[in-house]
């Protein structure tokens, strides 16, 4: 059995057709939920200081945004007229009152001059803390011990993204 030009032709044409109808294109990638958001900025940042302790609200976040916070800086200072130690119990709580996280800072007391040097606390959350879109965090600060002269300032920063 013999082949024909025409034949041939006719098998190169369709095996060049087959290979042009599965050759890959070019790869787009789109993203896939959960992405960041709010334009080329979505970082948000909140802070502050109490000397009376008490409930600070963070937030609310936006209606269509989830807030999660990533970072949080506690710092404790005073001059305090004995030898006990500014102490604080800081909590975040959702909206719902549930702990989300704790920490505890004290300062240390110098005895000749009574001040108390500055504790520290600085947590990189790997995660974060999830504030779902449109609720508050409330930062409780609840000082434990020491005089009136006790004080903490407060950084809590992060990102906003899509719920």
């Amino acid at each position: 059995m013999q082949t024909s030009r025409f034949q041939l032709g006719l098998i190169a044409t369709l095996a060049a057709a087959l290979g042009f109808t599965f050759a890959s294109s070019k790869a787009i990638g789109y993203p896939a939920g959960g992405a960041v958001s709010m334009g080329a900025n979505p970082i948000a940042s909140f802070g502050g200081s109490s000397s009376s302790g008490g409930t600070v609200s963070i937030g609310p976040a936006p209606a269509d945004q989830d807030l999660i916070i990533t970072d949080v800086n506690l710092t404790g200072h005073g001059v305090h007229s004995s030898y006990h130690a500014c102490k604080w119990t800081i909590s975040l709580q959702s909206e719902t009152g549930t702990t989300l996280g704790a920490f505890k800072i004290w300062s240390q007391v110098a005895y000749y001059n009574y001040t108390a040097g500055g504790g520290h606390v600085s947590a990189q959350l790997q995660s974060g803390v999830r504030v779902p879109a449109g609720e508050s965090l409330s930062l409780v600060l609840a000082q434990d011990s020491g005089g009136s002269s006790c004080n903490v300032a407060y950084t809590l920063s992060g990102y906003y993204a899509q719920p």
